[in-house]
Order: C-alpha cells, then sequence, then structure tokens
C-alpha cells in the first residue's frame, strides 16, 4: 500500500507534468556573469535583458568592497545576525541603515526586511483589518494581495491600468464609515506602467481613503537623487509612508518601509514577516547603506537610463508591438498564451537572447508575457539586436 506522503509525491508529478503541457512550467538554468549585460548558460554567451540592477550598483567596486570590510571586522560579530531584532535588539549597523534609508526618503522612521516581499506582505497583513476594504489594480504584486487576504479585508480589484474606474468603485462598494485603501505600484513590476501618481493622490485625498504606494521598481531610477516616484513628482507630504526595496535600482536585497514613528512602531511589533525573521546579515547591510549613498550620485546615468528605455519602446512601437508609453526600464510585450511567450523566448536564446516571461499564476490564465529589463550597459546596437531578433521570431 503506497504511503500518504508517495501518493502525494505522485499528485505533484503529475501537476508538473500539466504545467509542462500548458506551457506554463519554468526550466530553471544556470548562469555564470559575464558583465551586467551577458550572462554565460551551458558555455553559450548571451546579451541578457532580465536583471532588475539597471543600474550595475551591484557591480559597483565601493558597494564591494563595503562588503568586504564588513567581513573583515575583528570585534567577534558573527556574519549573521542571529535572530530578529525583536529578540536580540537593533545592531547600530542596522539601526544606522534604518535611519539613512528614512533621511533619504525625507521620512521620521524606516524598518528594514529580508526582502521586499516580507515588506509588502507583511505591511498590508498589519495595517488593514476585516472591517476594511481595499481597492488595487489586478495585477498588482502578489505580496501585497496576500497581506490584503491574510488580514480579512475585503478586496476590489479592477483591470490593470484602468485607474479612471477608481473612483467610480470608491463610490459604488464603499459603505459610509468603512475605512478605504488604494495600493498602487509606482512602476509596476510586470510592464513598466507608471500611474499618475498625482491622480490617484487626489483620488484618496477626495475619498478619505489611504493610499499605500510600492515604490520597489522606482527607487533609484527615478528622482533627482533616486528617492523614486514618489518624490520626483513632489507628492512626499502627501503620500506619508512607501514601501521599497534595496534590490532592483539599488543592486542589493532586502526591503523597508519609511514613514511615521507611529506607524514604524506599530509594524515592529505586528508584522509577522519581520517578527519572526532573521535580522539581515553585517554584509547585506553595509552593501545597502553603500548602495543608498552611491545611488545619490547617478543623476547622469538616471537620465541615460530612462532615454535608453524610452528608445527601446519607440522601437518596439515602429514594429508595431503594443507596449506602454514609459520611461520605466521594464518593458512588457504581451501574448495570448503561455506556450506562445514560451516559444518565443526559446527561439530568442537561439539567437544569443535572454529575456524573462511571465506565465500564470503571476498573470491570469490566457495572457503570458515577455519582461524586458533595460541596464544602463546596453547599448543602441544591443536593443536594436533584440528587436530584429524578436521580429524574425515573433
Amino acid at each position: 500500500m503506497a504511503s500518504p506522503f508517495s501518493t502525494w509525491l505522485q499528485r505533484l508529478e503529475f501537476s508538473n507534468e500539466d504545467l509542462r503541457r500548458r506551457g506554463l512550467l519554468t526550466e530553471q538554468i544556470e548562469t555564470i556573469g559575464v558583465s551586467p549585460t551577458v550572462v554565460e548558460v551551458s558555455g553559450q554567451r548571451l546579451l541578457q535583458f532580465v536583471s532588475d540592477d539597471w543600474l550595475n550598483l551591484g557591480h559597483d567596486p565601493a558597494l564591494h568592497e563595503s562588503i568586504k570590510n564588513s567581513l573583515a571586522k575583528e570585534d567577534g560579530q558573527r556574519f549573521g545576525s542571529g535572530t530578529s531584532s525583536i529578540l536580540a535588539g537593533t545592531r547600530n549597523e542596522l539601526a544606522d541603515l534604518e535611519n539613512e534609508t528614512a533621511a533619504f526618503l525625507s521620512t521620521q522612521s524606516a524598518v528594514v526586511f529580508a526582502s521586499s516581499y516580507a515588506a509588502c506582505q507583511g505591511t498590508l497583513a498589519s495595517i488593514t483589518t476585516k472591517d476594511d476594504i481595499v481597492f488595487a489594480p489586478a495585477s498588482i504584486r502578489a505580496s501585497l494581495l496576500e497581506g490584503v487576504s491574510l488580514s480579512g479585508a475585503k478586496l476590489h480589484l479592477f483591470p490593470s491600468g484602468r485607474w479612471g474606474q477608481l473612483r467610480s468603485l470608491l463610490q459604488a462598494h464603499r459603505p459610509s464609515g468603512l475605512r478605504a485603501f488604494i495600493l498602487a505600484e509606482s512602476n509596476a513590476f510586470l510592464d513598466g506602467q507608471e500611474p499618475v501618481l498625482q491622480d490617484l493622490t487626489q483620488c484618496s485625498e477626495d475619498h478619505d481613503a489611504i493610499l499605500v504606494v510600492d515604490e520597489s521598481h522606482a527607487i533609484g531610477v527615478y528622482g533627482s537623487r533616486g528617492q523614486g516616484r514618489i518624490h520626483e513628482l513632489d507628492l512626499a507630504s502627501r503620500i506619508p509612508f512607501q514601501i521599497g526595496s534595496f534590490g532592483k535600482g539599488l543592486g542589493c536585497a532586502g526591503g523597508f518601509v519609511a514613514g511615521p514613528n507611529a506607524l514604524i512602531c506599530h509594524l515592529r511589533h505586528h508584522v509577522r514577516s519581520l517578527l519572526e525573521t532573521t535580522a539581515i546579515s553585517l554584509a547585506q547591510i553595509a552593501a545597502c547603506r553603500s548602495a543608498l549613498s552611491r545611488i545619490q550620485e547617478l543623476n547622469v546615468d538616471r537620465m541615460k537610463l530612462r532615454s535608453l528605455s524610452s528608445d527601446l519602446r519607440k522601437s518596439l512601437r515602429e514594429r508595431g508591438w503594443n507596449v506602454d508609453q514609459s520611461e520605466s526600464p521594464i518593458i512588457g510585450i504581451r501574448y495570448r498564451s503561455a506556450k506562445l511567450a514560451g516559444s518565443i523566448a526559446e527561439k530568442l536564446l537561439q539567437k544569443g537572447i535572454l529575456v524573462g516571461v511571465i506565465r500564470p499564476p503571476v498573470v491570469p490564465e490566457g495572457e503570458s508575457l515577455l519582461r524586458i529589463s533595460v541596464n544602463l550597459q546596453h547599448t543602441a546596437h544591443d536593443c536594436q539586436r533584440f528587436v530584429s531578433a524578436l521580429a524574425e521570431v515573433g
């Protein structure tokens, strides 16, 4: 007689095979980094459009030196932090990073998480309740929606990009006295859509709703010092807190929430993804602090990256692809099926180009997309090579 585990394992094998048949199984590849724009896979060098380290801070010598210095300390400190900050106290280096993050974003305080996923999920789970109502685009990051689900708040989703529907949804579905939240990504992780934050801010104020903005894919790329779109649009005084990432534009790892003292104190005592997670390591802290300092000096690089991204979008539109008009380094090219998107990505791979494929459940059934990430070191020739290859296979 088969054991419960072997029976369950067999069901998983059937499920995995079903994913493969439907074109939803992602084959894992092992990569070796050669340069910011080139990786090696099975001995083949590929031009990559997948990394979100858009400004190459992950390759920055100053950042690497800060990591080495943190590891060379002879004060008896361990590499890892050992436990969560709520149990062991906040290490002075982590406190410095949190203070520097708050200063960078002109907020009273900040708290650091092991990842932006943990920051998104934990924050929404702790600030919303079953008596609240939340409005969000259907394509928003799953970590935010999972946080809402954990809290039991009522959730109303609307089609991606249809922000014009928000006012009517608030009027139709928000009973009197019910606290409302509006969730938005300032730079959408799927396709780089940039919602009009000025309009969202005004809408939240008109309807007495709380606007929660995830800047994870905007930090580093927007703003005169890389603080994100909230600061670029001069909305910091009207959007009192934000969620962000030390990955992506800062080239490191980890997440944060920055905002008023009262909010950060609440999160420190209520967010399980913070309370029950080991705090980030000294090396990670050192890298994040170095990245926060360096990113403020890279305004010329930011402008170059956004120009390069706009030019690639223009080239794609000229070839007939419907891509959003944006300066984001993230570009989404949508297809009607996962099999089709996967097939095109495989053909591009054969031509020496690596792109990302987004499949269900990240997007709804019947949709998939190629996700393109533009890098500061991509040349006009690199971008043209990609467009030409895509025209041949897609």
